[in-house]
């Protein structure tokens, strides 16, 4: 069976709104990779730390690079869309769709940085703890061979 479409009520189309989300997706994409790099930095330069053997801090720098990569896909969806319902002359994604996927995409870009700040508030906390028993224990050492 066959619909033939109505031409009595055309649906509006947006051009604005995606040339907006055209511009919006490559920005925050952007931003997400320059969030990913710096966690995949991090997390080299302190995977060598005893510390950083903790599941928990491993964890929580996987997740936040899983969630940088996953915004990376949505931001992509988002710009392919923008860029065909232009090309096209009509919507290719829903409006709403496209406001969820580019709000969204701030919103996980936040969430990841505020996982990934508080990874690394627990790093330095860390390194500061780690700093201060070893010149503890070397200062124990010193006075026990001083005094011996």
């Amino acid at each position: 069976m066959v619909l033939e479409v109505c031409d009595t009520s055309p649906v509006a189309y947006h051009e604005a709104f995606w040339l907006v989300t055209g511009a919006e997706a490559p920005v925050v994409a952007l931003a997400v990779i320059v969030q990913l790099t710096d966690s995949v930095r991090t997390m080299e330069r302190d995977r060598v730390q005893l510390w950083a053997k903790n599941d928990r801090w491993r964890y929580g720098m996987q997740g936040a690079i899983g969630i940088c990569v996953l915004n990376l896909a949505l931001m992509g969806w988002l710009l392919f869309s923008s860029l065909s319902s232009l090309a096209a002359g009509c919507d290719s994604l829903s409006t709403g769709w496209a406001t969820v996927l580019a709000v969204g995409g701030i919103g996980l870009l936040l969430f990841a940085y505020a996982g990934i700040f508080a990874v690394r508030e627990t790093a330095k906390e860390r390194r500061r703890t780690t700093a201060n028993s070893s010149k503890d224990e070397f200062s124990d050492l010193y006075l026990t061979v001083r005094l011996a």
